[in-house]
C-alpha cells in the first residue's frame, strides 16, 4: 500500500519548491524591498523562505512557515495569502517526504493542526491542494476515515480540480462504502487527462472491471452530449 501512496503523490500536480522565487530581477527586488519590513510581511516571508530554500535549507524553510502561519495576520485577503504560504510549506513538506520520516514526524504533525484551524473561506485551489496532501498523509498512516473527510475538503474547495475526486476514485478502491466509478468520471470531465492517468495507474490496473465501467460511463456521456448538439 505504501508504494500506492507515493505513486500517487507523484500523480499529484506538484508544485515545485522553486515556483515560490522571483521569476525576474523586477520580482527579486520587490521582494527583497517588502523583506526589509520584517517576516510579518507575505512578501517578506515569501522572500525569507526563498532564500532559505535557494541555501538548501529546507527544514528551516518549513519551520519558518510554521512558526508565521501560527502567529501572522497578513494586511488584506488574510486567508487568501495565509493559504498561499501554507500551500509552499505542504510542498516544501512533500519534498522533504515528511509522511516518512520518523524525525521530522513533529513538523508534519504541526502542520496538519495549522491546516484544521486555517483561517474561512476554505476555497481555492491552494486549500484545495494542502487538504489533498494531508489526505494522502492521513491514508498511509492508516487513518481513513479523517483521509476521507480531507479530500472531501478539498473536492469542495476547489470544485475545478479533478484530482480531489480521482483520489477519492482511488480510495474506493481500497475501501468499502465507496463506488469509484462517479469519482474517477467527474475527475475526468473536469480534465480529461485524468482518463490517460486512470489507465495508467498500478492500483487501477488490478480493477479491469472498474476502469470498463468508467469508459462505457464517459462513452455513454459523450453520445448524449453529441445528441443534443
Amino acid at each position: 500500500m505504501e508504494d500506492y501512496c507515493k505513486y500517487q503523490q507523484r500523480l499529484m500536480e506538484a508544485i515545485p519548491v522553486q515556483s515560490i522565487e522571483g521569476k525576474n530581477a523586477f520580482l527579486e527586488s520587490l521582494y527583497h524591498f517588502f523583506s526589509l519590513f520584517g517576516l510579518k510581511t507575505f512578501y517578506g516571508l515569501k522572500m525569507q523562505v526563498a532564500q532559505l530554500c535557494r541555501q538548501d535549507q529546507p527544514i528551516e524553510a518549513l519551520n519558518l512557515l510554521l512558526d508565521r502561519l501560527n502567529e501572522n495576520h497578513f494586511w488584506g485577503n488574510h486567508a487568501k495569502k495565509w493559504w498561499e504560504l501554507m500551500r509552499i510549506a505542504v510542498a516544501i513538506a512533500q519534498d522533504l517526504h515528511l509522511d516518512t520520516s520518523d524525525r521530522l514526524y513533529q513538523p508534519l504533525q504541526k502542520l496538519l493542526k495549522l491546516c484544521m484551524d486555517g483561517p474561512q473561506p476554505w476555497q481555492g485551489y491552494n486549500v484545495a491542494y494542502s487538504f489533498v496532501s494531508l489526505s494522502l498523509w492521513s491514508f498511509q498512516r492508516g487513518k481513513t476515515q479523517k483521509a476521507l473527510e480531507q479530500v472531501n475538503i478539498a473536492i469542495h474547495a476547489d470544485p475545478f480540480w479533478g484530482y480531489p475526486e480521482y483520489l477519492l476514485g482511488w480510495y474506493g478502491l481500497i475501501l468499502e462504502g465507496i463506488d469509484p466509478v462517479p469519482h474517477f468520471v467527474r475527475a475526468i470531465q473536469i480534465n480529461w487527462n485524468f482518463f490517460q492517468k486512470l489507465k495508467q495507474d498500478p492500483l487501477c490496473q488490478h480493477f479491469p472491471e472498474t476502469l470498463q465501467a468508467v469508459k462505457q460511463k464517459i462513452l455513454v456521456e459523450k453520445n448524449n452530449s453529441l445528441s443534443i448538439l
